[in-house]
């Protein structure tokens, strides 16, 4: 949700930095889940959804250690667990500040900061990769077992005259018939293997067209 420049004026006691520690204030499932906000979040203002620690000594508490403190599962068990409300249970800032956290000397919470960052960040991009990698795998199913595209541009490359493999190799690759030689052997090879598998025929069926 948006606010106008004049509004955010307004809410600026509510404005976010880098660093600060938000956690849902409501809701039987995301009562206590935090998030630290980063350095682009800079434009962020915590609406009344939201409560949030302000660290205003980093160099006694490092913002990320606290973080991970607070956003652990013994942490957030004992959040949802004072809460207040049984059917919506609701957070405030005296249950927040009764948080219990055993907090060790300065250079550790470096130390922990340092194991984890790399770790965290590992982790978001294995999840952002798989991500992908499903997003890819939907795709060619809709292709192939929905959209049929290998089969019809075989067919279509038969009417035409054309080879009706080196059309399949192509829509199966994403590319015009024309590219595929800019391609490798070794890829050439799979590809053909593959077009070789889908029909070069509709039939009608109670579904429609299938091959």
């Amino acid at each position: 949700n948006f606010v106008e420049d004049e509004k955010a004026k307004e809410l600026k006691r509510y404005k976010l930095s880098e660093g600060d520690i938000v956690f849902a204030r409501r809701g039987a499932q995301a009562c206590g889940c935090s998030a630290l906000v980063k350095k682009d979040d800079n434009a962020q203002i915590a609406g009344t959804g939201l409560i949030y620690i302000k660290v205003l000594e980093p160099e006694k508490i490092n913002p990320y250690f606290l973080f991970l403190a607070v956003s652990n599962e013994q942490s957030l068990l004992w959040l949802k667990a004072h809460a207040i409300g049984a059917t919506m249970p609701n957070l405030n800032g005296g249950i927040l500040k009764s948080l219990p956290l055993l907090v060790p000397i300065y250079e550790q919470q470096l130390f922990i900061v340092a194991q984890h960052r790399p770790l965290a960040s590992k982790i978001l991009l294995n999840r952002q990769t798989n991500q992908t990698l499903e997003q890819i795998a939907q795709a060619l199913f809709k292709s192939w077992f929905v959209d049929f595209e290998p089969t019809r541009a075989k067919i279509a490359a038969k009417q035409a005259g054309q080879d009706p493999e080196r059309a399949a190799m192509a829509a199966i690759s994403g590319k015009v018939v024309a590219e595929l030689e800019q391609l490798g052997e070794a890829q050439l090879a799979q590809l053909k293997t593959t077009a070789v598998l889908f029909p070069d025929g509709l039939i009608e069926s109670e579904l429609g067209e299938v091959p």
